[in-house]
């Protein structure tokens, strides 16, 4: 297991900072691919996109093509949820964010 109960929270930081930098850089990294969940027209939406960079805030990019459905949803409704899982480590990592269409 990755996290121990024995570590404190920086150190918790510490280690989900570095997956999620390791899942931009590495493509075999189980990080690369996450869940991203938006608002649909009368359901939540869930689809898999791919972690294409992460910066020095931890602002997650992915990339998509602009006629999307996802698109337009988060146009309507800027709230999303990022759902990473590290199967080898058992690490779950939730994110509730606030997305920007560049």
């Amino acid at each position: 297991m990755m996290i121990k109960a024995d570590q404190s929270k920086v150190e918790i930081w510490k280690i989900i900072e570095a997956e999620l930098r390791r899942g931009a850089l590495d493509s075999k990294h189980p990080f690369r691919y996450l869940n991203l969940g938006s608002f649909g027209v009368e359901f939540p939406e869930i689809r898999t996109v791919v972690l294409r960079k992460v910066d020095e805030n931890l602002n997650c990019f992915v990339f998509t093509d602009f006629r999307s459905a996802k698109v337009k949803e988060i146009q309507s409704n800027e709230n999303v949820s990022l759902h990473f899982y590290h199967s080898g480590k058992r690490l779950q990592l939730r994110i509730q964010a606030k997305a920007i269409i560049h």
